[in-house]
């Protein structure tokens, strides 16, 4: 499942794993530094269910994702009671992040104000049991990130056009000798 970006989703971020194990429940974490400001605009509320081949749809499982908005994470369960997704199937979603995945300046950052970390996305897993497993990360496929600096640069002076130096004219004079004999 590969989702584009849209005006009402500008920063949609893919996900797709497999588990070696039956799972009924899973979550996705996205967090950018310490501060734990809310990452998360939206998510995919119905991912995709596939069997282990990766691309037939398995039937038997239905997700359903829930959180508040906007948050780190967002939680997904098969809801029905005994369902589970078999091991080594696979789950496809989405989630929209509030901003670019990638280290960025945000716009219009006055000179000195710190970049945006880059996100990470972790995943927890509930088994069969109720045990959990995790946080795993799941890694970024996208296009690689550009190179930010860490603090907004100060707008770059044009440099002084050197001036030219001035051409002075020399007026030259003959001078003629007489000579004497």
């Amino acid at each position: 499942m590969t989702s584009a970006p849209t005006a009402d989703d500008p920063n949609l971020l893919d996900y797709r794993f497999n588990c070696d194990q039956r799972i009924t429940a899973y979550t996705v974490i996205v967090n950018r530094a310490l501060d734990n400001v809310p990452t998360i605009d939206d998510f995919e509320p119905a991912p995709a269910a596939y069997l282990q081949d990766g691309s037939t749809p398995d039937a038997t499982v239905a997700w359903t994702c829930e959180g508040y908005l906007p948050s780190l994470a967002s939680n997904c369960n098969t809801g029905t009671k005994g369902a589970f997704m078999g091991a080594w199937s696979w789950v496809a979603g989405s989630v929209d992040l509030i901003d670019p995945y990638c280290k960025n300046l945000p716009v219009g950052a006055k000179p000195g104000t710190p970049a945006e970390a880059q996100a990470s996305v972790a995943l927890v897993v509930t088994d069969v049991s109720g045990g959990q497993d995790g946080p795993f990360r799941l890694y970024y496929t996208g296009k690689k990130c550009a190179a930010v600096p860490d603090r907004a640069p100060a707008p770059v002076k044009p440099k002084a056009k050197p001036t030219p130096a001035k051409r002075t004219s020399k007026k030259h004079s003959t001078t003629t000798a007489k000579g004497t004999k």
